[in-house]
């Protein structure tokens, strides 16, 4: 794995994690919507 590889998952890493946040935050919020939304991007994934 090259280091540009490493540092777009790394990169992508760092974008689900605040991806998440975002979900728990509206859900504890009682924004579903955007909780729904935020959970529901199928690109950011953890792997």
């Amino acid at each position: 794995m090259t280091t540009s590889e490493n540092e777009k998952k790394e990169k992508d890493r760092q974008l689900a994690e605040k991806r998440l946040q975002v979900g728990f935050t509206a859900y504890n919020d009682g924004k579903l919507d955007q909780a729904t939304e935020a959970f529901g991007t199928p690109r950011f994934v953890f792997a």
